[in-house]
């Protein structure tokens, strides 16, 4: 099926096969369902040609997501219900603008490709026995706080750069960032109970900010030496 949608506003209830235009979406709801988004087509890294999502996002049982060239903007929140296991294929020069968050429900699982990685407010959360995986970025985080809820809770970022702008960290489960380097300018990164915290190689610059490792494991990688 494929959807011409840049004539005003669409929300999409999903099941089965879809092909997306560039269009502006109040929700989707995708069941069993491989979805395909072509972009705008090329690099479109100022997002001047997004296909947009103003409301929520939500994925239950097995789906595959297609990205072509462009801009995605997520008005809402992300949502991966219980046991949803959910996988996006991204391709070249693409770049995804959180605006609610990503938040993973028990025990499911989304992983992603290699993109440009925006998250402006919400929440990044992983609950008890999800997964979420995320490729290489560069990552920016403007005031989103990131839950890892549970000891069976996984969050794993790809390489960075990362940029996190008064942005907080609470981690209670599995929680690694790949190489850096790292910026952390205000907010804070809190290893609870039970946790490990794992920052891979890269210089770290902290600025009006603090970590607690409250006894837990935090390990931040030094790079291989001659």
């Amino acid at each position: 099926f494929f959807f011409q949608a840049e004539d005003g506003i669409r929300d999409y209830k999903v099941t089965g096969v879809q092909t997306c235009a560039l269009p502006i979406y109040s929700s989707i709801t995708a069941t069993n369902s491989t979805l395909t988004f072509p972009g705008s087509g090329g690099a479109d890294p100022s997002c001047t040609k997004p296909t947009s999502v103003s409301g929520n996002v939500i994925f239950n049982g097995t789906n595959t997501v297609n990205f072509g060239p462009g801009c995605y903007v997520f008005g809402s929140t992300m949502i991966a219900n219980t046991g949803a296991k959910v996988t996006f294929n991204v391709g070249a020069n693409v770049v995804f603008v959180f605006k609610g968050g990503i938040t993973l429900n028990s025990s499911s699982q989304l992983t992603s490709g290699d993109a440009t990685y925006y998250f402006n407010g919400g929440s990044i959360i992983s609950n008890s026995g999800a997964t979420l995986t995320l490729g290489n970025g560069p990552y920016y985080l403007w005031w989103c706080s990131i839950y890892v809820n549970s000891s069976t809770g996984n969050l794993q970022f790809g390489k960075g750069p990362f940029y996190l702008y008064y942005s907080s960290i609470y981690n209670n489960g599995i929680l690694t960032f790949g190489n850096g380097p790292y910026y952390l300018q205000g907010g804070s990164i809190t290893a609870n109970s039970g946790s490990t915290t794992t920052f891979s190689v890269g210089d770290m610059y902290i600025y009006y900010g603090s970590i607690n490792a409250n006894g837990e494991h935090l390990r931040l990688v030094r790079p291989a030496t001659d």
